[in-house]
């Protein structure tokens, strides 16, 4: 269980001249949370159990969210997007509550595209993501992980519900070894608005005699606000290809 853990997530989109050089506007989106473990105590006359590292408790509780990737297409001119994501386990894994509710995040995400005046965009949500895993992990199985959120803050888009909505709805199928294939769906509160992500990835290692870890990454992007600052409009659909060192767990 991660509830009320956070997630740190960044991406641009990022226009490429043909000298190569990466510049353009960036989008940052992010969330944070914090918490305290508890620790157990010995029983009288008992040897006292061994205090976790604070830094082992950290880096076991820190882990990949969503894909962490870098991906390359072409839309008017050719452009770049890249994202990280990690998560931050809020609850003790072996407490009762994580024991009760297995695969419940939740927490509060932030987002900026960090430019400033009239182009400056952000938004900050709550939100709550159960996952549900059918079929065997380590074969072919399918996830569902719809994502439930609120408006806490819309600084230069107000209506940004209408073209996001308060939702997305997660599925992905795969296996360990081989293929994964993911779909994110969003619908807004307005007619006919709203957008769909796909993504697929291959692991390396298959290709490359097990010398290279991450994954070939595949996405395709239709629909309204593919970035935060074109949130209410709809641009051509958007094919990329590229590499990734985390897909969907």
């Amino acid at each position: 269980m991660v509830a009320a853990a956070g997630e740190l997530a960044a991406f641009a989109d990022l226009p490429v001249p043909a000298a190569g050089t990466a510049q353009g506007d960036g989008v940052a989106t992010g969330a944070a949370a914090a918490g305290v473990s508890a620790a157990a105590s010995a029983a009288p006359g008992s040897t006292p159990l061994a205090r976790e590292p604070p830094l082992d408790r950290l880096s076991s509780a820190i882990s990949a969210n969503e894909p962490v990737y870098l991906a390359f297409g072409n839309r008017y001119r050719r452009n770049a997007r890249f994202q990280i994501s990690f998560k931050y386990r809020f609850f003790n894994e072996n407490g009762g509550l994580a024991r009760d509710l297995p695969g419940l995040q939740g927490g509060l995400e932030h987002e900026s595209n960090g430019r400033e005046g009239l182009s400056s965009r952000s938004i900050n949500t709550a939100f709550v993501r159960p996952t549900v895993k059918i079929g065997d992990p380590e074969a072919w199985h399918l996830t569902l992980g719809p994502k439930v959120y609120a408006y806490l803050d819309r600084t230069g888009n107000p209506d940004i519900a209408l073209y996001r909505g308060h939702a997305d709805l997660f599925a992905s199928v795969g296996h360990p070894e081989t293929w994964q294939f993911a779909a994110t769906v969003r619908r807004g509160t307005g007619n006919a608005f709203g957008s769909s992500l796909l993504e697929a990835t291959y692991p390396l290692r298959q290709v490359s005699l097990g010398n290279l870890d991450g994954y070939f990454y595949f996405q395709y992007f239709n629909g309204y606000g593919e970035s935060i600052l074109d949130y209410n409009r709809r641009l051509p659909a958007q094919l990329r290809v590229g590499f990734s060192i985390t897909r969907w767990l």
